[in-house]
């Protein structure tokens, strides 16, 4: 049995398009459309048809696929109905669903999938492979504190070398679970553990006796601060998906999206969701401004939503395009508001396809506009919301896959570090496409090197131990490689501060340099990234803000250290403050005339490094 992990980095990518982003796991608030309606997905009107939608479109024995159901309406509106249909089994023996949608493979064969409603009925295809379960990828998170969470995933790789996301189908475990307990409800949880103690734990995912796992290490830090998405606005009823990251006092950041607790200022302005399936959900309820906060452990971060009454005057989907059969293509919805702003409302519009045929297109949460080539020939794809709609042609064409080129054809990276591949499929008609998300990743030698086939994180590769290892992307039996060189992780050995030792005058200012000096020889200039503190601040204190760090201003005459701290290590240096010298004489009256034989007194003032003056006529 094959095991390996992914690593999903804690970094969180703050968002944003045109007036403020989208919205995620069918949460559908509405638009103002400036014709009296709202737009919203109410289903309120007579059935028109169904879509059925896999996440995949084949699965091997025993293993699942949960199928969805998206109701289209007679005034343009969709819902998702997969709770409210009848679902069927065109060929039993191949697979069969249960009451939710979830079809699981019998036996090899093509079979189609059935939800019924209202004397309306949509279908999906679904092809059941002779494969077997090779191994399961786990994602693997740097250390979490206590009190958060980290949401894992779980990717079946198949002995064809396809891929499949489990994550809903694998039981979790965690070998300590009061280190972090692991969810395996269906309540939009599964597979989220929870740091509840300082420690290790394993945990494991598995499916039909494979099993696939990553080591969770929960540690106790203080959190710092929150970061939550900058002030934006959005049309009224529109959404806006937040996320929050914390800063915690070693310095690491952590997405503390589903842990923070949500908060709008003023709910007839703009609300927020603390729902497991929709946290960090705000939307415009009304024209103003409210305040929109995330609070943990006593910290909050907060940002200001402004909503306006604009209302949807247009909509993009982006020019005509063509994509080889059996691949896909992803599109985007841009709505144009009447004060000229956009927003990406991929997720509030009904998508439509016109021959089903030759490309279907979903509506399902998470996956809204990706359109499927089902066979050759133009489809015109469409998104609608109330009367505005916004359409392209996308063209299928026979081309097949030739070549499969992966870039960069050769990186190196240092051991715990990442880099990112991509892979770009070349057809027989001459075109190329990015399928990255598409391909099956392997790595020749996973202690080296593991890549990713994780949704998100497909083609990124991290290095485990020094060496070379090719990397292959491999798709309908067409491969293409990359090689990857790791070398060894160099250690921070020292930091060094300069100047060692400086004496300069109470009222002056030092400039510091911090160096980070590693176990190979290089070194870093890190004075920005550093610490800084003076040991004895009445002396002199040493700036920390951006622009200035490293910035040491004397305040009274005496001896302080200053140091620079980063990454566990710290270097010093001596500072001697003197005491205030002169930097200037003024000598008054400047001009002066007297008559032969007067004397005039004049006066000698000194004006010193601290700023103070005085009279030195007599020194």
């Amino acid at each position: 049995m094959k095991k390996i992990t992914i690593v999903l980095f804690n970094l969180l990518i703050l968002l944003s398009l045109g007036c403020g982003g989208g919205t995620k796991k069918g949460f559908l608030p509405f638009l103002d459309l400036g014709d009296g309606s709202d737009g919203s997905s109410k289903g309120s009107t007579d059935l028109q048809s169904i879509y059925v939608t896999p996440p995949e479109d084949s699965i091997a024995v025993e293993t699942y696929s949960k199928f969805k159901a998206t109701g289209i309406y007679a005034d343009g509106s969709h819902k998702d109905i997969t709770d409210s249909v009848t679902w069927g089994s065109e060929t039993t023996s191949i697979s069969e669903v249960d009451s939710g949608g979830k079809a699981k493979g019998i036996t090899p064969g093509q079979t189609k999938i059935i939800a019924t409603q209202d004397g309306m009925s949509g279908n999906g295809d679904l092809t059941v492979k002779d494969v077997t379960l090779e191994y399961i990828e786990v994602s693997r998170f740097d250390p979490i504190a206590v009190g958060t969470s980290a949401r894992f995933k779980a990717i079946g790789v198949f002995s064809d070398g396809t891929t499949q996301d489990l994550t809903d189908y694998v039981d979790w475990s965690s070998s300590d679970s009061g280190v972090a307990p692991i969810s395996n409800t269906d309540d939009g949880t599964k597979g989220k553990a929870s740091g509840s103690s300082t420690g290790q734990t394993t945990i494991t995912a598995t499916l039909n006796g494979i099993s696939g796992t990553s080591t969770l290490e929960v540690v106790s830090k203080t959190l710092v601060s929150i970061a939550i998405d900058p002030n934006t606005s959005i049309a009224k009823g529109s959404g806006k998906s937040y996320k929050a990251t914390g800063t915690f006092s070693d310095g690491s950041t952590q997405d503390l999206t589903d842990d923070v607790t949500w908060s709008s200022s003023d709910t007839g302005i703009a609300t927020i969701e603390n729902s497991a399936a929709l946290k960090g959900n705000a939307t415009g309820m009304s024209s103003g401004s409210a305040t929109i906060s995330a609070t943990f452990s006593g910290i909050t971060g907060s940002s200001v939503l402004s909503v306006t009454s604009a209302t949807l005057t247009s909509i993009s989907i982006g020019p005509d395009v063509s994509i080889a059969n059996g691949t896909g293509k992803q599109f985007t919805a841009i709505g144009t508001f009447s004060d000229g702003s956009t927003l990406d409302i991929s997720d509030l519009v009904t998508w439509t396809s016109s021959l089903t045929e030759i490309a279907g297109i979903s509506n399902v949460s998470g996956s809204e506009g990706y359109a499927q080539s089902l066979g050759t020939g133009t489809s015109k794809i469409t998104a609608t919301l109330g009367s505005i709609s916004g359409s392209a042609n996308l063209t299928v064409s026979s081309a097949t896959l030739s070549s499969i080129s992966v870039s960069p054809g050769s990186a190196t990276i240092v051991e715990g570090t990442n880099k990112q591949f991509i892979a770009t499929g070349i057809y027989s008609d001459g075109t190329s496409q990015d399928i990255t998300n598409i391909v099956s990743w392997s790595s020749a030698n996973e202690t080296i090197a593991i890549v990713s086939n994780v949704s998100g994180y497909n083609g990124l590769a991290y290095g485990d131990s020094a060496g070379t290892v090719g990397l292959t992307a491999t798709l309908d039996g067409v491969s293409g490689s990359a090689n990857l060189t790791v070398n060894p992780a160099v250690t921070l050995s020292s930091i060094s501060v300069t100047p060692a030792t400086k004496s300069i005058a109470k009222g002056l200012t030092q400039q510091y340099t911090a160096t980070a000096i590693y176990s190979d020889g290089t070194n870093q200039d890190i004075t920005n990234s550093a610490t800084w503190s003076s040991g004895t601040t009445s002396t002199a204190t040493i700036s920390n803000a951006s622009g200035t760090q490293g910035l040491a201003t004397s305040a009274n005459t005496g001896s302080t250290v200053i140091s620079a701290t980063w990454n566990g290590k710290t270097g010093n240096a001596n500072l001697t403050v003197t005491a205030a010298t002169v930097v200037s004489i003024a000598v008054t009256p400047a001009n002066q005339s007297i008559a032969k034989g007067l004397t005039k007194q004049y006066t000698a003032t000194g004006t010193y490094t601290d700023g103070t003056t005085q009279d030195i006529t007599t020194s």
